[in-house]
């Protein structure tokens, strides 16, 4: 399903319609039903720009980059969910001319933005998705919660949210993590030093996508008691 509000396109990427029947019998992980949205700041009107997209056997669309002003809401989307939006919306390559004209050559999970799905945990998002997003920024929302499991004769202890496969996932394709109770910022690099002090408290994210262009981003110094208008300027 696809909306268009002007510049801005909004795209429900999951739930797969193939995942309905194993959501229809009692004890099914709920999360996987969790809708995913793709939303895409364009520069100009994307009905008009559909308008004007062929020129002869020339597509227009395949011209254009995306990822650079798109955000993904992820929800609570984990494994079984990624399988099907992978498969459902791949990379196709092609040339820019064709007989007959082959449409939507861009990599619709590439992203500027990332709200990470189930608050980071062990089941949110495999590297390999993480890969094809290529986000810029990965915004978790965290509360710390460690878990505790006896294996043999030793006790294994992990944070949950964020869990640190999915920390090591997002770091390993260079994006900064954010976390809005400031637990990833304020961790300590192997110097000591924590990761992000600027942003090392809790606190809202705000984030501005520009069409086309960067995204940016600050971080209030609010808590649950308070409520802060977000800056004019970040």
């Amino acid at each position: 399903m696809e909306w268009n509000f002007g510049k801005v396109q909004v795209s429900a990427l999951a739930p797969s319609i193939r995942l309905r029947n194993r959501y229809a019998t009692y004890g099914v992980d709920m999360n996987n039903s969790s809708i995913v949205l793709r939303f895409e700041h364009r520069k100009e009107d994307y009905l008009l720009i559909k308008s004007l997209e062929y020129k002869g056997t020339k597509s227009e669309e395949i011209e254009r980059q995306a990822g650079q002003s798109v955000v993904i809401l992820a929800g609570d989307a984990e494994f079984d969910s990624w399988a099907y939006i992978t498969e459902e919306y791949p990379r196709i390559e092609g040339t820019k001319e064709h007989q007959p004209l082959v449409k939507k050559m861009i990599n619709h999970l590439a992203c500027s933005v990332i709200k990470v799905s189930h608050h980071g945990s062990m089941h949110s998002c495999p590297l390999d998705v993480y890969e094809k997003m290529n986000p810029n920024i990965a915004i978790i929302s965290t509360k710390q919660e460690i878990s505790t499991k006896n294996i043999g004769s030793f006790t294994l202890e992990r944070g949950l949210f964020p869990h640190p496969s999915s920390v090591s996932s997002l770091e390993e394709i260079g994006a900064t993590i954010l976390t809005n109770d400031g637990c990833y910022e304020s961790s300590l690099l192997p110097n000591g030093q924590p990761k992000n002090p600027k942003f090392d408290h809790c606190g809202t994210i705000t984030i501005v996508v520009p069409p086309g262009g960067k995204p940016r981003y600050d971080k209030l110094d609010d808590d649950e008691h308070t409520v802060k208008t977000p800056p004019t300027h970040v």
